[in-house]
């Protein structure tokens, strides 16, 4: 597959305890086994080196995994270089999904967009999955936001708070769902909702 698709390829199968299991194939300079080792705390079984990797991994864990992505580098100078995100609320993500699909790949010379939007409990239905319940589900009719290990900066807020990210498509069983990989949440302030 990561041959045929000339891209990092994993390859999964349902087994008799429920689980996921299957292996991993890099394709040129990708190291997958770094890759599948940051998100190490998901699997119930993972070892390899930089070309492959075999794993194990619960239902509900993989539907953390297939959203996660590594810290972006770029993404994270042009934070710091004041870049500036464009605010939108969450039901425009499948149509702005779209929209950047007419400019995808991504990489580098070719930064994807950052996003910013505000998240509410009373609007938003917002799940905390994974074993350690620190893993941020919001399921859309068209989309989904994903934050992994949302917990790490705690809000001061957990029912509302603002988040930044990127937005892909995770595909899956041939259906391709709009999503938004969260990168940061912070808390709302009073001061920034007078600047709005």
């Amino acid at each position: 597959v990561a041959e045929e698709y000339k891209r990092p390829a994993i390859v999964l199968t349902n087994t008799e305890d429920g689980n996921f299991k299957g292996s991993a194939r890099s394709y040129g300079d990708f190291n997958v086994f770094k890759y599948l080792s940051s998100m190490f705390e998901l699997f119930v079984k993972m070892g390899g080196h930089k070309g492959a990797a075999g794993l194990a991994i619960s239902p509900e864990n993989f539907e953390i995994a297939k959203s996660h992505q590594l810290s972006n580098t770029e993404a994270k100078l042009a934070a710091e270089a004041n870049f500036k995100t464009m605010t939108i609320m969450p039901n425009e993500i499948p149509g702005i999904s779209s929209t950047l699909n007419k400019f995808r790949p991504f990489g580098e010379g070719n930064a994807a967009p950052l996003f910013e939007m505000e998240i509410d409990s009373a609007v938003n239905n917002i799940k905390m999955i994974g074993d350690k319940k620190n893993h941020l589900l919001i399921m859309g009719d068209r989309y989904k936001i994903t934050h992994f290990n949302h917990y790490d900066k705690p809000l001061s807020n957990e029912n509302r708070f603002g988040i930044i990210g990127k937005i892909n498509g995770s595909a899956f069983a041939g259906k391709e769902t709009p999503t938004f990989n969260v990168e940061e949440a912070f808390d709302i302030t009073d001061e920034k909702e007078k600047g709005r």
